[in-house]
């Protein structure tokens, strides 16, 4: 799996990775937003029982 951290330093509260997903296993972020990017291909995100394609 290809798997990159990118770190903007402690003065902001932001934190980039970049991976390859294939399997994710169902979890939840109180205090983060998760950005979804879909660079090739397509797959399904589901999100409170929607299940909402990406391509």
């Amino acid at each position: 799996m290809l798997f990159e951290r990118i770190d903007f330093g402690d003065n902001l509260p932001l934190r980039c990775l970049l991976s390859e997903v294939k399997d994710y296993p169902l979890h939840m972020h109180d205090d983060a937003l998760e950005i979804l990017f879909v660079l090739d291909g397509s797959c399904e995100l589901t999100v409170v029982n929607n299940a909402i394609p990406l391509r």
